[in-house]
């Protein structure tokens, strides 16, 4: 008997460092390829500014969890942009994100006012709106949509839709803050005509922006090898509308999700044109032509760590680190209070902090070493 239970316990050990060999995980340090990389400074903030999405979808790792306001525009705000801006002046853009950024009934007046102030706007979207709101996203400054297409079938969509963040956050890639559970299950309405309807309204979407004159970018995630025939599928639609298309990895699945995307890109005779990173963050991308000429990229992340925030992560040394450090985020808490998050894993004072802590911090110092 208790030779039997010492073996259980070899095998429950043995089992647990299998698991953490699966899940550990090695950012490289450059972007996949040869070619010289072109560099370029910090320039855009990313702004969460509502928690609220009408889809579920499981790997959703939602700028870090932390619970927000729908974002209007304050004297607060603005003069955080600004004084960010000021002390990184490489700084032009403002990337809107969430949850939906258009489910943020006041998103066209903020737009307007992140124009006036001179910012232009980008938006990460999933297309969930008819063709007058586009129009006024247009017209208030939206100057770059991307698209998150997850798929043009259905069932794989629906496949995706099995809980908010869920694959994000059990396997562990969190700690510290977290959205309410409430933010976190699957709504009744989710079925295949709901999905088909969804995938409908944001390709439509999608067209008519790029009639309107914006950029306008196709994103889609491959989580694993199952998912390079929903690639090959987004692939096409982009390619046959000549609307530029980006491939992204799944952060919550390491390692598989990258390889799958590289035997995509070999499948289809992808020819690496160009590497392009940005100096100081993980942000990268490899550019791809192919056979016909038609160009996509894999947007990557790479081992560039903010030093005085990651030296002492254990993250970065048991493989559980997804991002390095991947950017500046702007976040506002139902209070109104108004974080710099510079992790997404890691809810600390290091990590998150207010935007007079960061003006002082050892953090926008060394960033500034990278800024010119």
């Amino acid at each position: 008997m208790i030779w039997l239970l010492i073996l259980i316990i070899v095998l429950i050990i043995g089992l647990n460092l299998i698991s953490h060999r699966m899940s550990a995980f090695h950012l490289r340090e450059a972007p996949l390829g040869v070619k010289p990389i072109q560099e370029n400074s910090i320039n855009s903030i990313r702004l969460k500014v509502t928690d609220r999405c009408p889809w579920q979808c499981n790997f959703c790792h939602d700028e870090g969890w932390r619970s927000t306001s729908d974002v209007s525009w304050t004297n607060e705000l603005g003069d955080a942009l600004i004084a960010i801006r000021s002390v990184l002046p490489t700084i032009n853009s403002v990337h809107e994100t969430g949850g939906e950024p258009t489910t943020n009934r006041h998103i066209c007046e903020f737009n307007r006012q992140l124009a006036a102030h001179g910012f232009s706007v980008k938006m990460t979207t999933n297309g969930q709106f008819d063709a007058g709101k586009l129009t006024d996203l247009v017209a208030s400054g939206v100057q770059s949509f991307n698209f998150s297409i997850l798929s043009l079938d259905p069932e794989r969509f629906l496949a995706l839709q099995q809980g908010r963040g869920t694959t994000w956050r059990d396997g562990g890639h969190i700690s510290g803050n977290a959205l309410p559970e409430a933010q976190h299950h699957v709504f009744a309405h989710f079925n295949r005509d709901w999905a088909q309807r969804q995938i409908d309204q944001q390709l439509a979407m999608a067209l008519a922006a790029r009639k309107l004159n914006v950029s306008v970018k196709v994103n889609t995630v491959v989580s694993s090898y199952s998912d390079i025939s929903n690639a090959w599928d987004v692939y096409v639609w982009a390619k046959q509308n000549s609307i530029a298309l980006r491939l992204m990895n799944d952060l919550a699945n390491g390692q598989e999700s990258i390889d799958a995307i590289e035997r995509f890109i070999g499948a289809i005779g992808g020819r690496e044109i160009s590497r392009h990173a940005e100096r100081g963050t993980s942000t990268c991308k490899t550019a791809y032509q192919d056979k016909d000429g038609y160009e996509f990229a894999f947007k990557q992340i790479r081992n560039q760590k903010l030093k005085v925030m990651c030296a002492e992560c254990p993250r970065m040394n048991n493989g559980t680190c997804t991002e390095s450090f991947y950017g500046i985020r702007l976040q506002q808490d139902p209070s109104g209070t108004i974080y710099v998050i510079l992790c997404i894993q890691e809810s600390n004072t290091s990590t998150q902090m207010t935007v007079p802590e960061f003006l002082s911090s050892p953090h926008l110092k060394e960033l500034q070493g990278y800024n010119h």
